[in-house]
């Protein structure tokens, strides 16, 4: 007896009527609902019986988990003392004058705050890949800090200047890609995006493919490292005080260490990319790149059309202004400013963050591997198939059951 015939069966029976016949259309049709109410569920309940049938045949996953994240934390442990090893106190003394100019106009911020956070900004892209990354998490905390410095560090998730890294030469780029058998016809000569870690440029691949071609700055890893050295003592220093040990900013330190060290290989930033197209494969509103290429120092992905959020929000904030309101009315200034930009209406808004946050919610709780620098220069929003698009994923982590 079929799904539905079965549950047909089961209702008219617990009434205690008689059973009508059952003819052999109404057994078609039953069994064509019940299927399709089954094909519903089908892939979750099958995912399930799935984890659940693994777990039953091999009951040392567990350990094996558990001895695997010891591991981890051990090589983790290992490369944190390296570093801390490494501090310099000629870089420090670099830093330091660096950032001198902040403290000499420091004054301005009381008569101009837009002019001195933009050479806040300004000093800090001089300050090196490590500072810029704070720096774009900062400009995305509008509820922690004030418009003013947000729209100076924003700027950072659209363009680095990057004056401690040296220039990449186009020739050299395609020539590597030729010697890795990729065949590149052409590759503009500007790149389209400056990153703190790379820059990406725009080409196209001899069967018509259009690519956007990753590069890693020549020096950044060894930039990187001395930076994470100095922000991994602070934290020890931070931690040795008790008024500033229930921060954790010693924890707080070795995590981004690690996670930013992550984008020095695109190989890692690759895997990380086609988990994530398999893990929304299924769901059209969130595109992934395609990895094509994959080297320590280049990666060549399929190039996704779209705006770019951080494009979108600078926009937004130039035609709303920086005048500093309360936060209810500054957040609905905002969005109103972006929806007038997108030429939306309120309801394709509201679907657009809905399927965002059911999309970073999915990846917490269902996939247990979440994007770690999800800043708006980092996700691309196409309206016309009603998609939005992630760019960068050198920086991901995975989550065990105990950190939920």
């Amino acid at each position: 007896m079929s799904v539905g015939a079965a549950a047909y069966y089961q209702a008219f029976s617990s009434t205690g009527r008689a059973l009508p016949h059952l003819t052999r259309r109404r057994i078609v049709a039953l069994t064509i609902t019940g299927v399709s109410g089954a094909a519903l569920i089908n892939a979750e309940v099958h995912k399930w019986l799935r984890d659940e049938f693994r777990e039953a045949l091999h009951p040392n996953r567990e350990l094996e988990r558990e001895a695997l994240a010891k591991e981890h934390e051990r090589e983790r442990q290992q490369e944190v003392e390296r570093l801390r090893s490494e501090a310099s106190i000629w870089r420090l003394l670099q830093l330091a004058f660096i950032m001198l100019p902040v403290a000499i106009y420091f004054p301005v911020w009381i008569i101009d705050p837009t002019t001195f956070w933009s050479l806040v900004s300004e000093r800090i892209d001089r300050a090196g890949p490590c500072f810029v990354k704070l720096a774009q998490w900062a400009a995305t905390r509008r509820d922690l800090f004030p418009d003013s410095l947000c729209a100076a560090l924003g700027r950072m998730h659209e363009s680095v200047a990057a004056p401690w890294s040296t220039a990449i030469e186009p020739s050299e780029v395609c020539s590597s890609l030729r010697d890795a058998e990729l065949d590149i016809q052409s590759l503009d000569s500007r790149p389209y995006a400056s990153g703190s870690m790379a820059e990406v440029y725009f080409g196209k691949l001899k069967d018509g493919t259009e690519v956007a071609v990753k590069c890693l700055r020549p020096g950044v890893k060894r930039l990187l490292e001395a930076d994470l050295a100095l922000l991994l003592c602070f934290g020890n220093w931070a931690d040795s005080l008790e008024p500033l040990r229930m921060l954790g900013l010693k924890k707080a330190a070795e995590e981004f260490c690690e996670h930013v060290q992550m984008q020095t290989d695109f190989r890692t930033e690759a895997s990380h990319l086609q988990r994530f197209r398999e893990n929304f494969e299924e769901l059209g509103s969130i595109r992934f790149p395609s990895p094509l290429y994959a080297s320590q120092d280049l990666l060549v992905l399929s190039r996704e059309m779209g705006r770019e959020l951080s494009r979108v929000f600078r926009d937004a904030m130039a035609s709303d202004g920086h005048h500093e309101k309360q936060d209810g009315d500054r957040f609905e200034s905002h969005a109103d400013a972006i929806r007038s930009i997108l030429g939306i209406q309120p309801d394709v808004s509201q679907r657009i963050a809905s399927d965002s946050l059911a999309a970073y919610m999915r990846m917490i709780f269902k996939d247990h591997f979440i994007h770690g620098d999800l800043h708006p220069g980092n996700v691309m929003l196409k309206l016309s198939g009603g998609s939005s698009c992630s760019t960068e994923h050198g920086q991901a982590l995975s989550l065990q059951p105990a950190d939920l």
